[in-house]
């Protein structure tokens, strides 16, 4: 890359960074708690301030196993370090929003190029539903941005070393793994259901059945249980009610039944996608039919990033679509 062009690189990429930076944490701390989300996700992180138990979470002092611990610990830095305010409450899911912009750049400059890099950057940013969820105190920023970046370090440890580099296609890996991790710890198995749904279709798809050998990497595997083991083994040592209720009820009967009271059709985030991708909805259907690369057998490179990006959006998609229980986050 010439000096002009590195130049001019870095100054979109200030651009960007600086305007999104505002977008999301301008006046954060300037309206209240939006009930019942992030009055819950802002108090239970001030209990384990206030108990000093970082294991199990409570809200109003009782026992709350709805959802993983990491969004807990992260709010309760921000207040034990910006105080008791909204500021402190909405600080992560912003910052993480940021971040997913940061990772769209980085991912599409790789893929296509800086332009594509700005203005698929750009769009996230200023989306709607990307926007309002990154102002809010709950749990579906973080995991988005954990998920997107356990699907770059994915991206980039299949596809950006070349073959003979194996060593250092690995080590991308570890991100996957970590990001794994970190979606688990933010909502549950979908941190690793998701992320391994994409990969097989994508497997199956390109035919590209040596993937299998190297995504089974196993000093990412070592990081994912290091990451993920302790706080699950420490709670259900302390709790014997947080198995069933975490893994059984919150998960598999949760997805497969109405329990919650939170059926929808399938179609239900059909107009949730197009509202929440205002201003930007009447890209989605040629995004949509480009990235279908045809023939499937003799995908090339080009085309093969086309596929990776559209399994991510219509595994996440239909995953959502099928189960039981739906909120307008689950697709952010």
């Amino acid at each position: 890359m010439n000096l002009s062009r590195s130049s001019s690189l870095r100054k979109y990429a200030l651009l960007l960074i600086l305007a999104s930076f505002l977008l999301y944490f301008a006046g954060l701390g300037n309206y209240g708690l939006l009930e019942p989300d992030e009055g819950r996700y802002s108090e239970i992180p001030r209990e384990m301030l206030e108990t000093g138990d970082f294991v199990t979470p409570r809200l109003n002092y009782v026992k709350y196993f709805e959802k993983p611990v990491l969004h807990y610990w992260l709010t309760a830095a921000s207040l034990a370090v910006f105080g008791e305010n909204e500021f402190a409450g909405r600080f992560w899911p912003a910052l993480l929003a940021l971040a997913c912009v940061l990772a769209t750049w980085i991912l599409a400059r790789r893929q296509f190029g800086v332009p594509a890099a700005f203005f698929s950057s750009l769009i996230l940013a200023t989306s709607l539903l990307h926007f309002a969820i990154g102002r809010i105190n709950i749990i579906d920023m973080p995991l988005s941005f954990f998920l997107t970046a356990a699907m770059v370090g994915l991206w980039f440890g299949i596809e950006e070393i070349r073959e003979e580099e194996s060593t250092t296609t690995r080590r991308y890996l570890l991100i996957f793994y970590a990001g794994m991790a970190l979606a688990v710890l933010s909502k549950g198995l979908i941190g690793i259901v998701l992320p391994g749904g994409i990969l097989f279709w994508y497997i199956l798809l390109t035919r590209r059945w040596s993937l299998v050998r190297r995504v089974f990497y196993i000093p990412g595997i070592i990081l994912f249980f290091a990451l993920t083991a302790p706080w699950f083994v420490q709670v259900c040592r302390r709790n014997s009610d947080f198995f069933y209720f975490f893994f059984i009820q919150e998960h598999f009967l949760r997805y497969a039944t109405t329990m919650h009271g939170r059926y929808a059709p399938m179609w239900f985030f059909i107009p949730i996608l197009i509202v929440g991708f205002f201003p930007w909805a009447g890209l989605l259907p040629g995004a949509i039919g480009s990235a279908i690369p045809l023939p499937l057998r003799t995908v090339g490179r080009e085309k093969r990033n086309e596929l990776f990006l559209i399994l991510w959006f219509g595994v996440i998609f239909f995953f959502f679509s099928i189960s039981s229980s739906k909120l307008i986050p689950y697709i952010v």
